[in-house]
């Protein structure tokens, strides 16, 4: 044999043992990486699933705190006319000194409601502080009942918004 077989087979051997320690390389960064998004999803499911907890829980307050008690609506100071409609289902309510902040919101409320079929709101004139809201309930609803329980539930919402933002506020500040 001359010297320069060995040395090819000597460079053969080299070569093979280097590109087997460059494949085990390869295999340990691939099952480092899949261990790094094994870990990152799990710390991303678990964020999720407290977040779902916080949001269950918020909502079974809630329903706690709506089926525990009737909204107290005695201190809505909102002066409101009435103008009937042919039954009790059909009703226009005149909100004066409200805008188009209320009117959206009382509207979301009601057509969340199962039992209103129609309901919209106008502001008659920019310069005019009132704001009109025309509900028609379903057969057999009240409407003047129905817009109490909207109002209610409307009071529950951001009473529960309130409370979030407060507990968030202290949470930071701490």
């Amino acid at each position: 044999m001359s010297d320069s077989e060995d040395y090819d087979d000597d460079v053969a051997a080299v070569g093979e043992d280097e590109q087997e320690e460059v494949v085990e390389k390869d295999q340990d960064d691939k099952m480092n990486t899949q261990q790094d998004e094994a870990q990152e999803d799990a710390a991303l499911l678990e964020e999720e699933e407290e977040e779902v907890e916080s949001q269950d829980t918020a909502m079974e307050e809630n329903k706690q705190s709506k089926s525990k008690k009737k909204p107290n609506l005695s201190n809505i100071t909102a002066k409101i006319d009435v103008l009937d409609g042919p039954d009790a289902s059909v009703a226009t309510f005149i909100f004066h000194n409200e805008s188009h902040t209320m009117g959206n919101s009382v509207r979301h409320m009601l057509m969340k409601n199962k039992k209103v079929s129609f309901c919209g709101y106008t502001v008659p004139h920019p310069l005019e502080a009132k704001m009109q809201l025309r509900l028609q309930c379903n057969d057999g609803y009240n409407a003047h009942d129905t817009l109490i329980e909207s109002l209610g539930d409307l009071m529950h919402v951001t009473e529960h918004i309130m409370n979030t933002f407060n507990t968030r506020i202290q949470e930071f500040e701490e």
